[in-house]
């Protein structure tokens, strides 16, 4: 508690005691908007009644206030209202000045606070209270450099302030250092001033003036533009934008000049932007995408994905084939058990519509939405409920495993709904899709900063932002996400014919190998699988990738062809699509194998086979096992990561599957239920590896690890370290000569506590994560275990925090159930 503070509380509810419509504030000695806005009602009260106005208090500082304010003056040492010097020394009190010990008057002390609160504002510097700084005074907008503040970008919001503060419109900007909403729309009136706007006319807004400015010739900047105003609003706008672009941070220093730095820097946010100028000068388009979040919405470039809540017949997908579109964003369900029948929309994919789809060459990416429109939607169980009624219908329509699918936010979230509702929510989906097996991942449809902080919290793999709805505050001064791959820029009518129209989004894409999917499951024999990797292993020999059945051979020039590894990358190759695209990512990959032409094998494979799909393979009984992760498991290169770590670290190539990965999964379902299993022990008994029972380690989770090691173990030369490697067609024909139950049981051997005593290491080594993570296997267990804390849907505690007897409960029931389930107890 502030005493200054409680003191101008405890005034301003004297002063407007009995006035009609006040709203007294609490007296507590905390700065909040209910103090700011009786403030501003005590400004009004003083206002109103000396202009002879009838008594009106909104608490809202407009432009009636602002007009008799006005008639003051600029309010000084000499002013002589005790009330107007009050309010400005309780507004100082209550920003963090001092606002003086002498009641109802302006003095020295007061002077002088008046004098650094407009030099932290920028403007010009006195010791005066102006109309326009007397509004900045009542709001909770801060002028201090904040913690995580940018100096530089200080410096930009100070230039707005001291050079575009005449304008009606213009309200002071903060000072923090921070990119926002306020920030963004003074940027906005300052190049509209520049374009030659009417001041009156000034709005902020990115309409249809502001854009036929943009495109003049003034606005057409590069190394050549030197010091003038245009060029300094330009590098502001850059400052807005700083961020990872495609895994390397970008940051810019504030300056007013054109250099190579600035130059550099918008090469690269254009590349990230996947504008079609990246030359690093600025074109409309580089402006209009670094203003606001749907950047032009009238671009062609990459304008290739789309969304819709229409049925996408056969006439209506070669439509937009011809169109340029190469994906569509469709629904999975609607919300029809609280919806009336009679309000349907239908939006759901229809019956035969994915073949229309693919049919019309088309790929296709699943949206949930089942209302999304409002923050008390946005609840944990809420996001638990509606993931595993995703899952279900994107099993019944036939999406693979590893599919995304992306959950809406469908509507303007402030941050602080983000933190109460947003982040539970999709924990709640977290624990739905998991739950279920983790056949899918999550996608986060929604503002910029909705999806940049689902992503770093690490609940969402890829973002679809919802760019077009530039007004949200959420998409105001927040730069693009690191993950996006989608930004819905523009909603119109699409025509197919004289007869047929319908409702589309049009969205920029990012990779060409996140489309969606091209196609859906269909089951195959073990033997037909086994031919499919036959024949691509032909194509590596055959075609001279490898010179012989050697699958460690190099061709003369020492380029390593590793047969095996051509074969993983081309049934990943969605995966490691970004690389392959040539994206900045692809470095992963050079690193590891410097030697290897990926890009040259797959395009190669690809027009042999076409797509690298990971087909299901019925295994046994009635269980599928998806093996591209089991090649996940053996490859020299594992899984690439797409989703940074946390704000926007740079994609990595790491392990996620085994033993420690399936048991940090179903540690995190433990610690988050530890209510009803205190035991670790026990809740292992109920949850790891059981037929029907919902879990983050389900029998096909067990299985598919335990395979993949088998493959691993089968595909490893005995011995001789120089001897070649055995192909994985090899492997994959021993390892399906086990059983699951020996597949299991084959690692299960030794003593189990001799077993447990092993994995407790390995775990507890895991699990001691560095917070600034930016080693492969740090991010990693940071992904793993990520969220530490006490709301729904996080651990409370990392497992090198828990008490030793805890933990090894956990630990001995994990082992206990390995030894159940290669005895056949599922």
């Amino acid at each position: 508690m502030d005493i200054k503070v409680k003191e101008a509380q405890i005034w301003v509810n004297d002063l407007c005691e009995g006035v009609a419509g006040y709203i007294p504030c609490g007296e507590d000695g905390v700065v909040g908007q209910g103090t700011m806005r009786s403030l501003i009602m005590g400004l009004q009260h003083v206002l109103f009644t000396s202009a002879e106005y009838p008594a009106q208090v909104s608490g809202v500082f407009g432009p009636t206030t602002l007009s008799l304010l006005e008639g003051w003056g600029d309010i000084g040492m000499s002013t002589t209202s005790p009330n107007i010097c009050n309010l400005v020394r309780h507004g100082l009190w209550c920003k963090g000045y001092s606002g003086g010990f002498t009641d109802g008057v302006i003095d020295q002390e007061v002077a002088d606070s008046i004098y650094a609160l407009r030099a932290d504002i920028g403007v010009v510097s006195g010791s005066f209270v102006s109309p326009k700084v007397f509004k900045a005074l009542l709001t909770t907008d801060p002028y201090k450099l904040a913690d995580g503040g940018n100096d530089w970008l200080r410096l930009a919001q100070k230039h707005l302030n001291l050079n575009y503060v005449d304008i009606p419109a213009f309200s002071i900007c903060p000072t923090d250092g921070l990119p926002s909403r306020n920030y963004q729309q003074s940027l906005m009136m300052g190049i509209q001033s520049e374009i030659g706007i009417a001041p009156s006319q000034i709005t902020g807004l990115f309409g249809p003036g502001t854009q036929a400015g943009l495109k003049t010739a003034p606005f057409q900047l590069s190394q050549t533009s030197y010091s003038v105003p245009i060029t300094a609003l330009f590098v502001a706008a850059c400052l807005m934008n700083e961020g990872y672009f495609d895994g390397t941070k970008y940051t810019i220093d504030w300056r007013k000049q054109y250099t190579q730095e600035v130059t550099e820097f918008v090469t690269a946010f254009q590349k990230f932007s996947k504008l079609a100028n990246t030359n690093g000068s600025a074109d409309f388009d580089t402006w209009a995408q670094l203003l606001v979040s749907s950047g032009n919405p009238d671009r062609l470039h990459r304008r290739i994905a789309s969304d819709c809540i229409s049925e996408i017949t056969p006439s209506r997908g070669a439509a937009l084939y011809n169109a340029g579109y190469r994906t569509v964003g469709r629904y999975l369900d609607e919300d029809t058990e609280r919806i009336p029948e009679e309000d349907w929309l239908y939006k759901w994919i229809q019956e035969g519509e994915l073949e229309s789809i693919f049919g019309a060459g088309l790929h296709c990416f699943p949206i949930s939405q089942y209302y999304g429109g409002a923050i008390g939607e946005f609840t944990y169980a809420n996001g638990v409920n509606e993931a595993t009624k995703a899952h279900l219908k994107a099993v019944e329509y036939g999406f693979e495993a590893g599919t995304c699918i992306y959950f809406a936010v469908d509507y303007d979230a402030l941050d602080s709904e983000v933190t109460s509702n947003i982040l539970p929510y999709f924990r709640g989906v977290r624990e739905g899709l998991q739950s279920q097996g983790g056949r899918y991942t999550a996608g986060v449809y929604g503002s910029r900063n909705v999806c940049i902080r689902v992503s770093a919290a690490g609940l969402a793999k890829w973002s679809f932002v919802s760019g077009m709805s530039w007004g949200f505050s959420g998409n105001q001064g927040y730069p693009l996400p690191p993950n996006w791959v989608f930004n819905q820029i523009k909603e119109a009518n699409f025509v197919v014919s004289s007869s047929d129209s319908f409702g589309l989004d049009s969205n920029i894409a990012r990779y060409d190998s996140v489309l969606g999917v091209d196609h859906v499951q269909a089951d195959t024999s073990r033997e037909e699988y086994l031919d499919r990797l036959d024949a691509i292993y032909d194509a590596i020999f055959s075609g001279g990738w490898v010179d012989h059945f050697d699958p460690d051979s190099t061709d003369d020039t020492g380029r390593n062809w590793n047969a095996n590894v051509l074969a993983h990358f081309y049934l990943k190759q969605s995966q490691f699509g970004e690389a392959l695209d040539g994206d900045p990512s692809a470095g992963d990959v050079d690193r590891a194998l410097p030697l290897l032409d990926v890009k040259g094998w797959v395009e190669h494979a690809m027009g042999v086979f076409g797509n690298g799909r990971s087909t299901a393979v019925h295994v046994f009984e009635d269980l599928n096992v998806n093996f591209a992760k089991a090649f996940a498991a053996v490859s020299p290169l594992t899984v690439m990561r797409t989703n940074p770590i946390p704000l926007g670290g740079e994609p990595m190539i790491s392990t996620r599957r085994g033993p420690i990965g399936d048991m940090a999964r179903l540690y995190n379902q433990w610690r988050n239920r530890r209510g009803e299993y205190p035991s670790g022990f026990d809740f292992c008994q109920q949850y790891m590896g059981r037929f029907g029972v919902p879990s983050f380690l389900t029998v096909a989770d067990y299985m598919a690890t335990n395979y993949g090691r088998m493959i691993r173990y089968f595909s490893t030369p005995s011995g001789d370290e120089n001897a070649a490697r055995p192909l994985y067609n090899a492997a994959l024909r021993s390892a399906w000569e086990y059983s699951l139950t020996d597949a299991i049981g084959f690692f299960a051997s030794g003593t189990a506590a001799g077993m447990a005593a092993s994995l407790r290491e390995e775990f507890v080594e895991v699990s001691q994560i560095d917070s600034n993570a930016t080693d492969v296997h740090d991010s990693w267990r940071k992904e793993l275990l990520l969220e530490v804390g006490s709301a729904q849907g996080q651990i409370d505690k990392l497992p090198h925090q828990l008490a030793a007897a805890e933990l090894d409960g956990f630990i001995s029931g994990y082992v206990d159930r390995m030894i159940a389930m290669s005895n056949g107890d599922f």
